[in-house]
């Protein structure tokens, strides 16, 4: 929940934005809605007769509607959907470009509008650079949805671990991302920069640096046994309401067909491997030539993804695997927008969605991943949680339900009903441990950890494979029962903590249910030195304050602590999660 002065900035807003939308309906022949729900299935009926539900939060939706008298909605209105704007969400303080109306603000979020023109100023101003676009949800979103039953036997397990895990290689995954990053000594792989782009402005034409890209990524999946396909789609720049120029881009396309009983189903694995810089001065009018290497966005991500391809290349698997790498993520999701349309026409089985974008920034130097899910995918999160447990690696995962985050190409398979995750370094935009040479000229790759870059794919490649296993000899299931207990994800801060401060260590967690649960702070040699326990919990959430003390009342001395929380069902079967905090006197 946002903290109370969020909620009263947003309430404000919403007060504010219905005056200005009411005063302005007799123009406007369409407008937004915010409409709370208890159960997608109930905004079906709001898409009858033309309407479109936007965007779908936890209780909330925003639905775009046929405009009627005011009064119908009184406490639902957000504002007019105007002729020829376009429509995003943006992180942080709304933008203050000409022309960009604020119509919405929801915690750190804030949905603007925009001409056309304006629009693609929001994607290379300096601030904010963090935009996604309104989306447009699929009936298929909005109707009930069963979890695909996916189970792994010990032996696949097993399986998985010597020919996946054991043969992921760094040293190769490492040189694929210098290589993208330099790709040619152009240092960019902006989308724009296509031999087939239409300038109607008198610009001069661009290069063709991310079709490069895309070359050398088709080349390295045909290297590997694939035969990779390239769609293509176009992307049109406006000034005003007048075309100045249309580029076309790809998206490739390769597949690991399965050959077992669930052959049909898919696992897609994506990374968008375009580029921007749009952080460093003059980027709007030199994006021809700047540098934008984008080695940590998204080289990691298409390292990851290639190495996947190359590991499961000659591996019988159950399920198919699908890699797909976009063009246009910089712009507004562009490449995945279309290629999830384009699954949900054709009819595709997708039955999961991993999309990774950036994995080689680590700043605290503890190996973690976040992974974020909608509530459709909440089933998802937890089978890749239950796989992490039988694997052997350093990093721990950090999972969260999340459905407004749509800020990388998982969000169009939200839109289109899929079940999907992100899986990304870090999540919170203003967090200190986010990259400051995000969306510059500076994302070189002697700012990627290696090490951690590396782990984290490796981790990633080893949850595809059993995602994907091959049919086997019935054994236990990897995967949780729905009913048994979980814990989702935790957090412990601040981080490092100091004692002297006067504010105590907060830990918070979060629960598949509501169960019995044990808060527990060790030194590093395992000694206790504090603990409470609720039982059960009062929620599926709950926050443990820790002051510094030991459980002899003096302050514990500095040093590396872990913070073990342990959750209980009714049988008594236990789930654990283990953090580590720094304290300082």
């Amino acid at each position: 929940m946002p903290p109370i002065s969020q909620i009263a900035r947003w309430t404000l807003m919403v007060a504010i934005a219905a005056v200005v939308a009411e005063r302005a309906l007799a123009e406007s022949d369409r407008v937004f809605l915010r409409v709370p729900y208890r159960s997608p299935e109930d905004l079906i009926a709001h898409t009858r007769d033309g309407g479109r539900v936007r965007h779908l939060s936890d209780a909330w939706a925003i639905v775009e509607v046929d405009r009627v008298s005011p009064q119908a909605y009184p406490s639902m209105l957000i504002g007019e959907v105007r002729e020829g704007y376009e429509y995003a969400w943006t992180v942080g303080a709304a933008p203050s470009v000409t022309g960009v109306d604020t119509l919405f603000v929801w915690g750190d979020y804030a949905l603007v509008g925009a001409p056309r023109g304006e629009a693609e100023r929001l994607h290379h101003a300096a601030l904010p650079h963090r935009v996604a676009p309104l989306g447009v949800i699929a009936d298929d979103a909005l109707r009930p949805f069963a979890a695909p039953d996916i189970r792994v036997s010990a032996g696949q397990r097993d399986a998985v671990a010597d020919r996946v895990l054991r043969a992921f290689d760094s040293a190769r995954w490492e040189h694929s991302v210098r290589t993208l990053a330099d790709n040619g000594g152009t240092h960019s792989r902006y989308a724009w920069r296509v031999r087939d782009a239409m300038l109607l402005n008198g610009h001069p034409p661009p290069d063709h640096a991310a079709d490069d890209a895309g070359d050398w990524i088709a080349e390295q999946l045909r290297s590997y046994g694939y035969v990779p396909e390239e769609h293509t789609f176009p992307y049109s720049a406006f000034v005003g309401s007048t075309r100045a120029a249309t580029f076309h881009m790809r998206n490739i396309i390769a597949e690991r067909a399965g050959v077992g009983q669930e052959r049909d189903e898919v696992i897609l694995v994506t990374a968008h491997y375009d580029t921007k810089a749009s952080r460093t001065e003059g980027w709007e009018t030199r994006w021809r030539d700047m540098p934008a290497p984008g080695a940590d966005d998204n080289a990691t991500g298409v390292a990851t993804v290639l190495e996947i391809a190359r590991l499961l290349a000659d591996i019988p698997l159950g399920r198919t695997v699908r890699f797909a790498l976009f063009s246009g993520e910089e712009l507004g999701l562009i490449g995945s927008r279309h290629y999830a349309h384009a699954t949900r026409d054709a009819g595709d089985d997708i039955a999961a969605v991993i999309n990774i974008d950036m994995i080689g920034h680590d700043a605290d130097g503890r190996f973690d991943l976040h992974v974020v899910a909608n509530r459709r995918s909440r089933w998802l999160l937890e089978a890749v949680e239950s796989l992490r447990r039988v694997i052997d690696s350093p990093i721990a995962l950090l999972p969260e339900v999340n459905s407004d985050f749509t800020f990388s190409d998982h969000a169009p398979f939200w839109w289109e009903g899929y079940s999907a995750l992100f899986v990304a370094e870090e999540t919170d935009f203003r967090s200190g441990e986010f990259p400051a040479f995000y969306h510059t000229s500076d994302d070189t790759p002697d700012k990627v950890n290696f090490a951690y870059g590396a782990e984290a794919a490796r981790l990633i490649a080893g949850i595809v494979a059993m995602l994907a296993a091959p049919d086997a000899a019935p054994g236990p299931s990897a995967l949780p029962a729905r009913e048994q207990v979980s814990v989702l994800g935790a957090v412990a801060f601040p981080n490092p903590y100091v004692i002297e401060s006067g504010v105590p260590l907060r830990i918070e967690y979060r629960l598949a249910d509501a169960v019995d649960v044990r808060a527990e702070v060790y030194t590093a040699a395992g000694k206790r030195v504090f603990g409470v326990a609720t039982f059960p919990a009062p929620s599926e959430a709950g926050v443990v304050l820790w002051d510094g003390a030991t459980e002899e009342g003096e302050p514990a001395p500095p040093g590396l602590y872990f913070v073990r929380i342990e959750a209980r069902d009714r049988m008594g079967t236990p789930h654990l999660r283990t953090l580590r905090v720094f304290v300082s006197p």
